[in-house]
Formats: C-alpha cells, sequence, structure tokens
C-alpha cells in the first residue's frame, strides 16, 4: 500500500503484516512454509522475497499480527497493494 490514510496522513506500508509467513502447496490444504518473519516492517515499497525452490500450485501469505493504520489507533488491517510470484 502507498497511498494515504483515511486521516489523509502519508500511509505507505500501512497494514502490511509484522508477523507472517509465505506458504506454497502442490495440492490444497497441503501448505509447506516457504519463508516465515517476525517484527516486519513497515514496508515500505515493493518488497521482494527469495523462496524456498520447488513445484507450487497455490501460494498464499499468512499473517498472524497485523501492521497498524496512521491515523486509526487501535486498527490493525492486512493490506497488499499487488501480490506477484514470479518463477522457472
Amino acid at each position: 500500500r502507498n497511498d494515504t490514510a483515511p486521516s489523509g496522513a502519508p500511509a505507505p506500508g500501512d497494514g502490511f503484516p509484522v508477523d507472517f509467513r509465505i506458504q506454497g502447496a502442490l495440492q490444497a490444504n497441503e501448505w509447506s512454509d516457504l519463508s516465515v518473519f517476525s517484527g516486519y516492517g513497515p514496508a515500505d515499497g515493493a518488497q521482494v522475497f527469495d523462496l524456498q525452490p520447488g513445484r507450487y500450485r497455490y501460494i498464499r501469505v499468512m499473517a498472524s499480527r497485523l501492521g497498524r493504520i496512521t491515523g486509526l489507533p487501535g486498527e490493525f488491517y492486512f493490506q497488499l497493494a499487488e501480490l506477484q510470484v514470479i518463477g522457472e
């Protein structure tokens, strides 16, 4: 996210998860952790993650602690501007 908060304040990276894991699966409901992050952020701009190589049909981001939102005390969201997976 790289826009403004509801308060009108700049909000780059608002809502990006703090603790999260990127998981992959070849079959539904058979998820494997490809990368695990704790205490991440705030994330401003494009974030690039190198993941374990392998074959995956599905990719997901599972957040266990969400990022704060500028101008909204006590509010937490999970917001991504875009998710892109690039592989061979």
